[in-house]
């Protein structure tokens, strides 16, 4: 039998590689509509959905709703930095910032949880750092958007750590899920309208390429990681999601035509090399 968290980071790996498909279609959908407002559809669509199967289940959709607000206060914080900041900052810093939760889940553990790294997560940190680096160019100047960005990798550390804890006692990953998807929703809605963004659907393909992100990259990846987190560390997480850049760099590379080049494909190599230490039987140690 494969153990469930064998199962569970195997899950993981597999909604991080539908996370990497979703660049290129993110960045065709900016050019014609704010990524603002593609949020808040992203998230009331996931929100209806399901929320109709809890209906017709008959869940109790605020079940343990004190958790499902914070994860979704934290989540939408995640979404919401990264893509303002990207309006006063590069591609190549949004990324490298981004991906720096690979530094901030362990320092967020240590402060939640107490939990030291082991020797093995600490090394695996600083070769997936050091391989975003590579990947995604680093930071090339500081500026306002670069700012805003780093909120993305502080909510994410915050949220990863979090989201053990409360998936564990969650009486229902549905219900929880939902909650998050709501809190998004009107987060997303209240943005667009005090900052006065349009919410019109330009054309078809935008429409399509919305629900694909609704339907997989929203509402499946979700409940996913939902239940994934269950059963690994925050740590590990945190390093399987970093794989998400290396999928969009190679996507991007092989339809949309963008460079992908030794330096990127070293910095890869090495992020998939921190996946592998981080196996390595070591105890963890905690601050008492």
């Amino acid at each position: 039998m494969i153990p469930k968290t064998l199962k569970a980071e195997l899950a993981l790996i597999g909604i991080t590689l539908i996370w990497g498909t979703t660049f290129p279609l993110t960045k065709y959908l900016e050019a014609t509509m704010d990524p603002v407002t593609l949020l808040f559809y992203r998230f009331s669509s996931a929100t209806v959905l399901l929320g109709i199967y809890l209906a017709l289940k008959r869940k109790n959709i605020f079940q343990g709703y004190k958790d499902g607000l914070i994860l979704g206060v934290l989540l939408w914080l995640v979404f919401i930095c990264q893509m303002v900041g990207l309006r006063d900052t590069t591609a190549s810093n949004s990324g490298f910032i981004t991906g720096l939760f690979v530094v901030t889940v362990p320092l967020c553990g240590f402060f939640i949880n107490r939990q030291i790294p082991t020797p093995a997560q600490g090394i695996g940190a600083i070769l997936a750092l050091f391989g975003l680096w590579l990947l995604t160019g680093g930071t090339t100047s500081a500026n306002r958007g670069d700012i805003i960005t780093l909120g993305t990798a502080m909510s994410s550390g915050v949220y990863i750590v979090l989201a053990e804890p409360y998936t564990r006692r969650a009486k229902n990953i549905f219900a929880l899920t939902f909650q998050q998807f709501f809190i998004c929703a009107i987060l997303s809605g209240l943005y667009a309208v005090v900052t006065d963004l349009s919410f019109v659907i330009p054309n078809a393909m935008a429409l399509f390429s919305g629900l694909y992100l609704t339907l997989f990259a929203t509402l499946l990846c979700l409940l996913v990681q939902m239940w994934g987190q269950k059963y690994t560390s925050p740590i590990r997480a945190s390093l399987i999601f970093a794989l998400e850049p290396v999928v969009a760099a190679a996507l991007s590379w092989a339809f949309i035509g963008e460079t992908f080049s030794f330096s990127q494909a070293i910095g890869g190599s090495l992020i998939l090399a921190a996946m592998v230490v981080t196996v390595l039987p070591v105890k963890k140690f905690k601050v008492v």
